[in-house]
């Protein structure tokens, strides 16, 4: 049982700090874009892509908090160690899992989170939700060095 809190207190350190960076990486400027505000169920709402990256990446997200994700890359997020930069992503090496969506509290609407159920892709997947060129995407910015704002750092779904 010991070893079974040991796991979850891990989990709960990686998820805290997958957080932490995803807010500090928030003053991160994407191009030409801003973060979205006044973000609603209906907006996040359908599939969106990944494109050009080989096995196709889809994200499903439907208005009653829950989502589908398809080839998710693994070192995105769910088995270490994390690529740092688009071009060390495991693309070939896709997971897929389903869950539950959260937008962030006051202050961090812009922020969305994944809460994966089951095993393919443990804890939650941070992201944020911008506005860019007149339409929604959701960002990931890799690594944990927030003053490296480079397009070698951002992974971006869109429709």
């Amino acid at each position: 049982m010991d070893g079974d809190h040991a796991v979850m207190r891990r989990r709960r350190g990686r998820v805290a700090l997958v957080l932490i960076t995803t807010v500090l990486l928030g003053g991160c400027a994407s191009s030409g874009g801003a973060p979205a505000s006044d973000i609603t169920a209906e907006q996040l709402r359908g599939e969106w892509r990944i494109p050009n990256r080989g096995a196709e990446v889809t994200l499903e997200i439907h208005s009653d908090q829950t989502f589908e994700m398809h080839n998710w890359p693994s070192n995105l997020g769910c088995a270490a160690p994390t690529a740092e930069y688009v071009d060390e992503v495991a693309w070939g090496d896709g997971r897929n899992f389903h869950g539950v969506w959260q937008l962030g509290p006051k202050g961090y609407e812009y922020g969305l989170s994944l809460f994966s159920e089951g095993g393919e892709c443990p804890g939650a997947l941070s992201f944020e939700v911008w506005l860019v060129a007149g339409k929604l995407v959701i960002q990931e910015w890799l690594g944990a060095d927030p003053d490296d704002d480079s397009a070698s750092r951002l992974v971006e779904l869109s429709r």
